[in-house]
């Protein structure tokens, strides 16, 4: 099963700098008829959201009255496809 998880883009500043898009990862997980997944996570604005342990992704940095946000990151298990 292909699973994706993006982090929250950050906000902006009034007008000053655009905040920072949030972060992306993707895996494919082998499932089995039954089986329990994990935990499902939606983040905010900014935030992180998350496939249990699996997949991570944070969010943007909300931008600061002179400079735009940085971007999120995503990670992914080693065990994942």
């Amino acid at each position: 099963m292909g699973v994706a998880v993006f982090g929250g883009g950050g906000s902006s500043a009034g007008g000053n700098g655009g905040g920072g898009g949030g972060g992306f990862a993707y895996g494919i997980v082998d499932v089995i008829p039954g089986q329990l997944l994990p935990t499902i996570t939606i983040g905010a604005t900014a935030g992180t959201s998350s496939f249990g342990a699996l997949l991570t992704a944070t969010g943007g940095v909300t931008a600061t009255t002179t400079s735009g946000g940085a971007g999120g990151t995503g990670t992914a298990s080693s065990t994942l496809r």
